[in-house]
């Protein structure tokens, strides 16, 4: 009787508020924010592992995929399939719902996958991760090569422009690598990648944050975008993913997910980042 208790205001709705009132009336509710979501940005080593096990699923059923694509699929149909795989190896379910967008719908960082052929574009972003048994998560994003078998096959402007984008936005998650270590705060990890892409020329087509955290919510804590003053810890893991966005063309998103350690930061991700490894027979 005449207990304090708090609740994180931002993630409780208002019914299930007026729930908890009626059960505890003799309480005492007092709003916070964050509390609970800053507690949990270091991971302990058993929940890395168990990111480390979703990533592997999604990587698995990922590699499993690419070998077998065919140009008659449709977004929809690839996205289907690679929520089989990664289930039939394990995974409680998808992540989140993939992303599936082929060539100009790849402009678009949040696409539906739809029943547009793969075999009419250049390129295909797929955005995927797993939910572990124990509920963690993996996000990941690459992008592939359709040009062999493909309508725009033989067109090499295209293939030169894909190219271009593609190892800006992979020089941008590198720059971005390359600044973490323990101490550092994630607006300088947005920015060393922001600023390579805007180098580039092509800064007001990178509309979205670096990164987020990831864990049991696919989106969390820490976030890596202007402004955020989180300090880097080690035992955070999070995504790192730059992006280019052109209306019209298509985008190229790379998205991997990071560990920082006492030193540094670590790839837990091992799918190659290299659109060479990355071509669509």
């Amino acid at each position: 009787k005449g207990l304090s208790i708090g609740f994180e205001c931002q993630v409780l709705t208002v019914s299930d508020f007026e729930s908890l009132k009626e059960l505890l009336p003799e309480c005492s509710w007092l709003a916070t924010r964050e509390r609970v979501e800053t507690q949990r940005m270091v991971k302990e080593p058993i929940e890395i592992e168990a990111i480390c096990e979703a990533i592997k699923m999604a990587q698995d059923a990922f590699t499993s995929l690419s070998k077998s694509l065919l140009s008659s699929e449709t977004e929809k149909n690839v996205a289907d399939e690679l929520e089989r795989l990664m289930r039939s190896m394990g995974a409680q379910c998808a992540a989140f719902p993939i992303i599936v967008a082929a060539g100009s719908n790849a402009a678009l960082p949040h696409a539906i996958p739809s029943q547009h052929c793969i075999g009419n574009e250049n390129l295909l972003l797929i955005d995927w991760g797993a939910s572990s048994p124990s509920g963690y998560k993996s996000d990941l994003t690459r992008v592939l090569d359709t040009h062999s078998f493909s309508k725009t096959k033989g067109q090499t402007e295209t293939k030169d422009k894909l190219r271009k984008i593609y190892s800006i936005v992979l020089g941008a998650q590198k720059a971005a690598f390359n600044t973490i270590k323990p101490g550092v705060k994630a607006l300088e990890v947005d920015h060393a990648a922001r600023q390579f892409i805007a180098d580039a020329g092509f800064g007001d087509y990178f509309g979205h944050g670096l990164g987020h955290g990831i864990g049991l919510q696919i989106h969390e804590a820490p976030w890596f975008r202007p402004g955020s003053e989180t300090v880097l810890e080690p035992g955070m893991v999070f995504t790192l993913e730059p992006g280019i966005y052109l209306p019209g063309w298509g985008g190229v998103r790379i998205e991997d997910n990071i560990l920082v350690t006492s030193s540094g930061a670590q790839y837990l991700t091992g799918i190659s980042r290299e659109l060479d490894d990355n071509i669509i027979a």
